[in-house]
């Protein structure tokens, strides 16, 4: 297979996006959620400052085309989607590192005692050999999805310094808060781009593309305790925390990420906090529709 991307050259374009930390916030009403998810569209956008021919655009809400037209007009036109946001879980900054040649082994994170073994992610053992970025423990690594926009960045700047690949139109759409509701792609006109095909790149193993998409719903449990001093709380302590307990306990018992695959649905308790009085409990639903 012909090698078309650089390796240190795409290493170096994810790492400068990683730094940019873009962490979404749970139930903001502002799209993008967090300023920085806006300043790293900016930064995207100006690789590609001065190319002839190549156009941008960043909207308010921080929705972002990069447009390379055609030089082929009966090759297809295509859409790359990847988004701009990293998950709520950690909002803290993030610090890469490259293990080089990987050997098959425990890999520890340098800023925790947690570790990456192939034990519990044996897809690592596909890698023996290569060079690995993760995290150092004390933040996401932030490749779902900046590893994607790397890819779709690389993926046009060898297009546009290589004229005889033949092409139809091509854009990368970058959107805000895929993370907490897939807001941006709900906000997106896609009427506006007008292509023969659209790909999300937000996955899976090399060489691996999926075909099809589940329901990703959500819902939020808020819940409203009674406190009362622990000695005389006989009949008035109505304990909040233990009442989002047993709403997890009252979920299909088989039916967690833990135990599906392929196509079956899932329910995901996957954010929990409060304390007695209130409590706020966040369950991510999916599940494939059949359609008639």
């Amino acid at each position: 297979m012909k090698k078309r991307i650089d390796l240190e050259q795409i290493v170096d374009t994810f790492l400068s996006y990683t730094k940019i930390n873009t962490t979404s916030v749970e139930g903001s009403t502002q799209l993008p959620s967090c300023e920085n998810q806006y300043k790293l569209a900016e930064y995207v956008v100006s690789q590609f400052t001065d190319i002839p021919g190549v156009s941008t655009n960043i909207k308010e809400n921080a929705i972002t085309t990069i447009h390379l037209p055609a030089n082929n007009p009966h090759a297809p036109s295509i859409v790359f989607f990847a988004h701009l946001d990293t998950a709520p879980d950690h909002s803290t900054d993030t610090h890469a590192v490259r293990v080089k040649q990987y050997n098959g082994g425990i890999i520890p994170f340098a800023g925790s005692r947690e570790t990456f073994s192939p034990e519990d992610n044996p897809e690592l053992l596909n890698y023996i050999g290569q060079d690995i970025l993760v995290t150092d423990g004390t933040s996401l690594l932030g490749a779902d999805d900046k590893a994607a926009i790397a890819a779709g960045v690389e993926a046009l700047k060898y297009m546009i310094k290589t004229p005889t690949f033949s092409h139809g139109d091509i854009r990368l759409v970058l959107l805000p808060d895929e993370e907490t509701g897939i807001r941006g792609a709900k906000a997106l006109d896609v009427s506006e781009l007008n292509s023969d095909f659209g790909i999300c790149l937000d996955c899976c193993e090399i060489g691996e593309y999926v075909v099809e998409n589940w329901y990703a719903g959500s819902a939020r449990i808020t819940i409203r305790g009674v406190t009362a001093h622990p000695m005389s709380a006989k009949g008035k302590l109505i304990n909040a925390l233990y009442i989002a307990t047993e709403i997890i306990a009252a979920l299909p018992d088989k039916e967690r990420p833990e135990y599906t695959e392929g196509r079956e649905g899932y329910y995901w308790a996957h954010n929990l906090r409060g304390d007695t009085a209130n409590a706020t409990l966040d369950i991510a639903i999916r599940d494939f529709c059949v359609l008639p």
